[in-house]
């Protein structure tokens, strides 16, 4: 079973794009009215294991997803368009990037 799929509903911090995700969130689902993740949303956030972003989601900023040591899976919509490099070092070479239909998403 993938990381996303074990978490409960209630185990997911909800990103609106007002706060920071806390350092120890695991599972971090992004809220259905954020289009942009700001460059380094989720840097040295060493405990995350999932992300789901949002259908409506436009764009991931540069190392979004820098020295997320733990990092397992990412789910990418079709509506996001990025053509920044969203990693950088100490990402795990085995995530699972799952991505819908249509997503254009440069990852290096």
């Amino acid at each position: 079973m993938e990381a996303a799929e074990e978490a409960g509903e209630d185990q997911y911090w909800i990103y609106t794009g007002e706060a920071e995700v806390p350092f120890d969130a695991t599972h971090v689902r992004v809220s259905d009215d954020v289009t942009v993740l700001r460059f380094r949303t989720f840097q040295r956030r060493e405990r995350l294991v999932a992300v789901e972003l949002n259908e409506g989601l436009v764009e991931v900023g540069p190392l979004a997803f820098n020295d997320c040591t733990s990092l397992e899976s990412v789910r990418i919509p079709s509506s996001v368009r990025t053509s920044v490099p969203v990693l950088s070092v100490n990402v795990p070479s085995s995530i699972t990037w799952r991505f819908r239909r249509g997503a254009a998403l440069r990852l290096s």
